[in-house]
């Protein structure tokens, strides 16, 4: 019902408030994926939250991924002003103010931006239209203004935006990555959540790869199957 209701925009409030308190928000809420989705072109996956996260805060085209944490005031640009015209004002790029027949520049959905699985983006993060990517498991420092594409586990801070360190010592990263635990369904990952209640080291290391293995390739085509939001 709350689907179909989001249609009309006088009960959009009202239905991610019902969204918010009976169907477990953001965070938990296979409906609010689907509205983000059929309604504003937006796909977020499962655990993912943040108050951005919201239908209608992002731009269309936009991808998150899964498990990923976003603070609040992230903000994405997805064209620039034109800085080679001989002005730059949207008069003279944009159809919307009624002057030229079309856009100049290319379509905002044509640059999208694709946030990679288990990303924490912090408070007040600007990212520009030269990031296209954020790979999985990288952290965006509060304030940080990206103008490049973030690499996966990595840690990147200021303005603009610079490496600051790898988030895991290489052994770790390549056992992290190569799991692609963040496809596996939650009752599995239950079952080893102590493996996710510190860092991996040693013997927790160990454990982590026998039970979180290499995903084939095999696995991985049935992953795109269910892409971030499709739950």
């Amino acid at each position: 019902m709350c689907f179909h209701c989001y249609r009309w925009r006088c009960l959009r409030p009202a239905v991610r408030e019902l969204l918010r308190r009976f169907d477990g928000g953001v965070m938990f809420s296979a409906t609010w994926r689907r509205i983000a989705l059929h309604y504003h072109r937006v796909e977020f996956g499962e655990f993912s939250y943040g108050p951005d996260l919201k239908p209608g805060s992002l731009p269309p085209g936009t991808r998150v991924g899964r498990f990923c944490s976003i603070a609040e005031g992230l903000v994405v640009l997805r064209r620039n002003h034109p800085v080679d015209f001989v002005s730059q004002h949207p008069l003279f790029y944009r159809r919307d103010p009624g002057w030229i027949p079309e856009d100049v520049l290319p379509d905002p959905e044509k640059n999208p931006l694709v946030i990679g699985h288990d990303v924490w983006i912090g408070a007040r993060v600007i990212i520009l239209p030269g990031c296209r990517s954020i790979g999985n498991g990288a952290i965006i420092g509060a304030g940080a203004v990206v103008t490049r594409d973030v690499p996966p586990f990595t840690v990147v801070a200021g303005v603009p935006a610079r490496l600051v360190r790898k988030r895991f010592a290489p052994e770790v990263e390549a056992v992290v990555a190569a799991s692609e635990w963040w496809w596996e369904p939650w009752e599995r990952i239950v079952q080893h959540l102590d493996l996710f209640t510190g860092p991996l080291e040693g013997e927790r290391l160990e454990r982590f790869r026998k039970a979180f293995p290499a995903r084939t390739r095999h696995e991985e085509r049935a992953a795109t199957v269910h892409p971030p939001g499709a739950g």
